[in-house]
Formats: structure tokens, C-alpha cells, sequence
């Protein structure tokens, strides 16, 4: 669905139908976040949020905050800051989703294309030739990334002023796997092109 002109929820489909054409499906590769970022940054948040304004509510009816003659004003109150609780980890949550629903990147033999879309108006694509990538790492920290294996993968290539020269995909599962696909992937190019 295209709600604007740069929050296109089917811009992967499109463009993954667009290179395998280019390409084919087995010399290219879609990278996504793995569903653990989904569980720990979007469905636990909105859990513990809910959590908490059931909490808040229970401490205000069991402390009679609305048993006296300025309850409504008291009312008023509570209801403003619960909408402002809302709307603040609410808009990170949606944020989060986004990140979670509309990030990817495709890795063909001649380059590495990556979408970001950092809000419902604004979405960067980057792209590394092969030719220029100098190295694939995977970093690895955190406790909770090394029990689901998850980490982030950086494609380093030859300095670029506008760009830095990198590309960062985070929770990546299993990115030992995806880095020796990664690396066959783009030797094709650079066989095709000695």
C-alpha cells in the first residue's frame, strides 16, 4: 500500500521482483531484521506500557483520587498525562515498527542497496558497488544478541564522503551464514569483471 510518496509498503516486493529479473533469484539475496527485534523492541514495549497504565489506573481508583470535589479537575489531569504516556511510547513503538517492517537490503553480484525508512516521511536508499567494498564484518555484542544470535553486519567499502563508505544492517539472525552467501555472491561480480 502507497500512503505517500516515500511510505511504500510493498517497496521490497517491488524491488526484489526488479532484480531477480536483473539477476535471477539464486545469484541475490533479500536481508531482513530477524522477528526477535519484533519481540523485543515492539510487542514487550507495548505490553509493558499497557502494563503500566493498567497499574497507574488501579493506584488511582484505589486512592480515591476522584472522591472529593475537585475530582474532575484531578480527572482532567490524569487523562492528560495518560495521553501524553500514550502518545510518547506509542510514536516510539510505531517508530520501532517501521524500522521492523519497512528496512531491508538486497545484495546482488554488482551491489548492496539498503532501504531505511526513518519515519512516515522520510526513507534513505544506499548503495555500495561491489567493486568497492573493501570488507564484510560481522560485529558481535551484547549478551542478548549472542543468546539468539543475532548481530549486525557491516559492509565497509572505499571512503565516500556523502555516504562514509559503510552500510549497517542490524539484527541480522545468523550472520555467519549470510556473510559467506554475501561473499559468493558478490564474487560473481568480480569474476565476471577480471
Amino acid at each position: 500500500m502507497k500512503l505517500l510518496s516515500n511510505f511504500d509498503t510493498e517497496l521490497d516486493e517491488k524491488i526484489y521482483k526488479e532484480q531477480i529479473s536483473l539477476y535471477g533469484e539464486d545469484k541475490m539475496m533479500m536481508i531482513y531484521r530477524d522477528k526477535a527485534f519484533f519481540i523485543f523492541f515492539i510487542l514487550i514495549p507495548i505490553i509493558l506500557v499497557i502494563l503500566l497504565y493498567i497499574i497507574l489506573l488501579w493506584f488511582c481508583i484505589e486512592a480515591d483520587l476522584w472522591d472529593d470535589t475537585l475530582n474532575w479537575l484531578k480527572w482532567l489531569i490524569w487523562l492528560f498525562l495518560m495521553v501524553v504516556w500514550v502518545f510518547y511510547f506509542g510514536w516510539k513503538i510505531l517508530k520501532k515498527f517501521i524500522d521492523y517492517r519497512m528496512d531491508f537490503a538486497i545484495v546482488n553480484p554488482k551491489e548492496v542497496l539498503a532501504y531505511n525508512q526513518t519515519g512516515l516521511f522520510t526513507r534513505t536508499a544506499r548503495t555500495i558497488d561491489s567493486k568497492k567494498i573493501k570488507t564484510i564484518t560481522v560485529d558481535k555484542k551484547w549478551i542478548i544478541n549472542s543468546i539468539f544470535n543475532l548481530w549486525t553486519i557491516k559492509f565497509l567499502s572505499e571512503w565516500d564522503s556523502w555516504w562514509n563508505g559503510d552500510i549497517e544492517l542490524y539484527f541480522v539472525y545468523d550472520p555467519d551464514s549470510i556473510k559467506s552467501r554475501l561473499k559468493s555472491i558478490i564474487s560473481l561480480w568480480e569474476s565476471s569483471w577480471e
